[in-house]
């Protein structure tokens, strides 16, 4: 297996756990800035000790803008995903979500100049298809919720994680240049900015929206375990698009549902409806098509 692959499928299994907490936490009634504004010190505090520890001490000023533009995407995504999983299910909340991933990949393969064959293109559409039946799975509830507010959330959400894909794809191009120049790795200062965005932003959200409450000894649970999640998936998606083309390991790193349906069964108690089930076969089908790519 091609080791781009391996690790979208990595950071695909770290985001579908991740996706669970996002909902546990999003109905809990804990402040959405101050969980936040946890997993954001616990990410940073990984990679910046990460770097430290291999003596990685040449930062570049290209590691902190493009991880200030990838910090803002993803914690902007973010926010509005936790906000939208209050109103809707675990694994149609998220996989409306992972819609991005469609966007994504004809953004590189428009801008980026990656080849779109006819194996790609079936790829793409099964993902997309797995997409549709998982809110057709979602029965009643998923057709009201085309009207609320949480419904234009995720969407947003989603076409904000696609953007930060290419960001991340751009940015480890550029990185790959410095390393040829003889600068060193530069991925751990790039994803530390990130999560330093999600500490500053959460907390200011916190102050803004939610009155500066108490520490919860619960959003920090949460915020922990968030975090640590959330450094599986940055550091193995990032490794995936140093290693492979955005338009395939965009997709499959999307495709996280697959876990959060499997874990919502028995964590969540949703019913895994045949729309369900049919949209599993088709993601999986998605990203053995596109691993073949």
């Amino acid at each position: 297996m091609d080791r781009s692959i391996l690790f979208a499928l990595c950071s695909l299994l770290f985001a579908g756990v991740n996706d669970l907490v996002f909902k546990k936490q999003a109905t809990s009634g804990y402040g959405r800035g101050q969980y936040m504004s946890i997993a954001g010190v616990v990410w940073a505090a990984f990679f910046v000790g990460w770097g430290l520890i291999h003596g990685r001490t040449d930062v570049a000023w290209q590691a902190i803008a493009w991880g200030a533009a990838a910090g803002t995407l993803s914690v902007s995504a973010n926010y509005l995903l936790i906000a939208s999983l209050r109103q809707l299910d675990a694994s149609v909340g998220a996989t409306i979500y992972r819609l991005n991933m469609v966007a994504a990949a004809l953004i590189a393969v428009v801008f980026l100049g990656e080849p779109l064959g006819a194996v790609k293109s079936l790829g793409l559409t099964a993902g997309a298809a797995s997409v549709v039946m998982f809110s057709l799975g979602n029965g009643k509830k998923s057709l009201r919720s085309v009207l609320t507010g949480a419904m234009m959330m995720v969407v947003t959400a989603s076409l904000l994680r696609a953007l930060m894909g290419i960001t991340y794809k751009l940015a480890t191009s550029d990185f790959a240049e410095l390393q040829a120049a003889g600068h060193g790795s530069q991925d751990e200062w790039f994803l530390a900015v990130q999560g330093g965005m999600w500490m500053v932003v959460g907390f200011l959200c916190s102050a803004r929206f939610e009155g500066r409450p108490r520490l919860t000894a619960g959003n920090v649970v949460y915020g922990t375990l968030s975090g640590l999640l959330i450094c599986g998936i940055v550091l193995f998606f990032a490794w995936a698009l140093a290693a492979g083309q955005a338009s395939v390991v965009i997709p499959i790193a999307q495709m996280s549902f697959l876990v959060t349906a499997v874990l919502s069964l028995p964590v969540t108690r949703e019913k895994l409806s045949g729309a369900k089930a049919a949209g599993l076969g088709l993601a999986v089908a998605a990203i053995l098509l596109l691993s073949r790519t």
